[in-house]
C-alpha cells in the first residue's frame, strides 16, 4: 500500500515478511516445548505467541516512523501531517503540539498548522495561547470562513471560562 505518491511507502504487516515468518515461527516451535515440558499449561505458550506479534509489530512501527521522519526532513509536508495523524490517534499530545510546531517553524504560512495547534492546545484548555495562534493563521489566510468561526467560538469559550471563574473568586470570598 503507497501513502502519498512515491515519497512514502507504507507496508501494512511485517507479520508476512520473511523475518515476521520466522520470529513467529519459532515462538509457536518454543512454545509448543514449553507446553509439552511444562504439561498442558497453555499460558505460556500463548505469551510466547503474543510477545513475537508483538515485537514483529512494534518494530513495523519504528520503521514507519524512521521513513515518516527521513521524508519529513526531506520537507514533505504531508507526511508531517501524517505523522500528526499518528500522534493524535495515539494520545501523544506532546508529541502533536511538537510537530504542529515543527510544521510551522518549516512552513510559516501553512495556516492549517497554526488551527490545529491552536485547537489542540485549547482542547486542554490553554486558550489564551490558542486564540494569538489563531489569530496569526486568519492573517496569513484571511479568506478562511472556518479558522474565523473557530476563533470567534474559542474566544466565546475562553470569555464564557473567564466569567466561571470570576464568579467562583467571587463566592469564594463572600462565603468566607
Amino acid at each position: 500500500m503507497e501513502i502519498f505518491g512515491q515519497a512514502f511507502a507504507f507496508t501494512p504487516s511485517k507479520l508476512i515478511s520473511t523475518g515476521g515468518i520466522l520470529i513467529v515461527a519459532m515462538s509457536v516451535f518454543l512454545s509448543f516445548i514449553f507446553y509439552r515440558e511444562i504439561g498442558g499449561k497453555l499460558f505460556l505458550p500463548i505469551v510466547f505467541i503474543l510477545l513475537s506479534l508483538f515485537f514483529v509489530v512494534r518494530d513495523e512501527r519504528k520503521e514507519f516512523l524512521a521513513e515518516v521522519n527521513r521524508a519529513i526532513e526531506k520537507g514533505d509536508l504531508k507526511l508531517l501531517y501524517v505523522l500528526a495523524s499518528v500522534y493524535e490517534f495515539e494520545g501523544r499530545y506532546s508529541e502533536l503540539i511538537n510537530t504542529y510546531i515543527r510544521i510551522i517553524n518549516a512552513f510559516p504560512h501553512d495556516d492549517t498548522a497554526y488551527t490545529r495547534l491552536a485547537i489542540t492546545l485549547a482542547h486542554f484548555g490553554y486558550f489564551d495561547l490558542a486564540i494569538p495562534i489563531l489569530e496569526r493563521a486568519i492573517e496569513i489566510n484571511p479568506e478562511n470562513p472556518e479558522t474565523k468561526k473557530i476563533l470567534e467560538t474559542m474566544k466565546h469559550v475562553y470569555e464564557m471560562r473567564k466569567k466561571e471563574n470570576e464568579k467562583k473568586e467571587n463566592g469564594g470570598e463572600n462565603s468566607k
